[in-house]
Formats: structure tokens, C-alpha cells, sequence
């Protein structure tokens, strides 16, 4: 089993390599290739793939393509092969054009099983289409309005009440009484 090598020490090692022969003999020799990944980690990527790619840092439902693709391409290098990203000089989207730009995806991608790369993309999709229906019907969308509402009311109500229970705490036994009464006629005024 091949150490862990960052993706930057990778490429740079690669390029150092004049020939085309001994290019391949290095991936060969320096690359190693999960041939399976279980599929409860693949949905489990999927869904933190999904969820970093569909949401703003306020929560909020916004679909980014672009980004879901780099996160999956991210996720495809760093889980079926022994690279790494270099976290602390660069980002990931440094890495990834160096890769693409030098051949080095295609090439890594390729010797990934093509069975493999399929049913990853197809469960990051499955997630994807989940989240989308859970997050834009109109159910969801009405009951999300209903929560925000209630939360308002809850947080308007909540000193008010706190308000009343304090008066209603110097009110003497006869005044308490007569409020109960009028309440109640009130309530039983409204209910008919």
C-alpha cells in the first residue's frame, strides 16, 4: 500500500519526469486505486457534497452546480486514490486546475473502475434530486412559512406574556376574580 501524497507533491514529482514512459511508470507505481468504495460512504459523501453545494451560510436553499462538481471531482481524487489536498497552501480549486491542465485528471479519473465512478455520480444525483424536492415543493415551502411565522409570534408573545404574569402578580384576589369573569364571558362570547 502506497503512503498518503498530497496532490501538489504529486504533480510536481510528475512533472520533474521527461518521458512519457516514465510519466506512466510514476502514476503507476505512486497511485493507488480503490477499486470500491461501500455504498453507505458513498451516500454519505453524496450528501455532504449535496449540502455544501445547495445551501448559503444562512441555510438557504441555493443550488451551485459549478461548485457541487469541483466538491465531487474533490471527493472522487481524495477517496478512491491515496492523494490528499495540500490544505494548508492552496485550495482545492488550485489543485483541481493543476490536475486538469497537466492530463493528471483524466489520467487519475481513468484508471478509477468506470462501474464506480457511474454509481457515485448516480448517488450524488439521487441525493441531489431528494434535496431539491424536499427543499422547493409547495408543502415544504408552507410549512417553512408556518415555522417562521410561529417562531415571530413566539418570540413577540413571549415578553408579553412574561409582561401580563407580572401584573397579574400585584393584583390583589377581588381584582383577579373580576378579569377571570370577563375573560371567560369574553371567550364564551367568541366560541358561539
Amino acid at each position: 500500500m502506497n503512503e498518503k501524497i498530497t496532490i501538489g507533491k504529486f504533480v510536481k514529482d510528475y512533472l520533474e519526469i521527461k518521458s512519457t514512459q516514465l510519466q506512466e511508470k510514476y502514476i503507476k507505481e505512486k497511485l493507488e486505486i480503490k477499486q470500491y468504495l461501500p455504498y453507505n460512504l458513498k451516500v454519505g459523501f453524496a450528501q455532504n457534497i449535496v449540502n455544501c453545494s445547495s445551501f448559503d451560510k444562512n441555510k438557504n436553499f441555493k443550488l451551485s452546480s459549478t461548485l457541487r462538481y469541483l466538491f465531487y471531482i474533490r471527493t472522487v481524487i481524495t477517496e478512491y486514490t491515496n492523494l490528499t489536498e495540500n490544505k494548508k497552501n492552496s485550495s482545492f480549486l488550485d489543485e483541481y486546475d493543476v490536475l486538469a491542465s497537466t492530463g493528471l485528471l483524466e489520467a487519475i479519473i481513468s484508471k478509477i473502475p468506470e462501474k464506480e465512478i457511474n454509481e457515485f455520480k448516480t448517488v450524488v444525483d439521487m441525493v441531489l434530486d431528494d434535496t431539491i424536492t424536499q427543499f422547493t415543493s409547495p408543502q415544504i415551502f408552507v410549512s417553512d412559512q408556518i415555522q417562521r411565522v410561529m417562531t415571530i409570534i413566539s418570540k413577540i408573545s413571549e415578553p408579553l406574556i412574561a409582561s401580563a404574569v407580572k401584573s397579574f402578580e400585584s393584583i390583589d384576589g377581588k381584582d383577579a376574580e373580576n378579569i377571570v369573569k370577563k375573560l371567560s364571558g369574553f371567550i364564551k362570547k367568541n366560541n358561539k
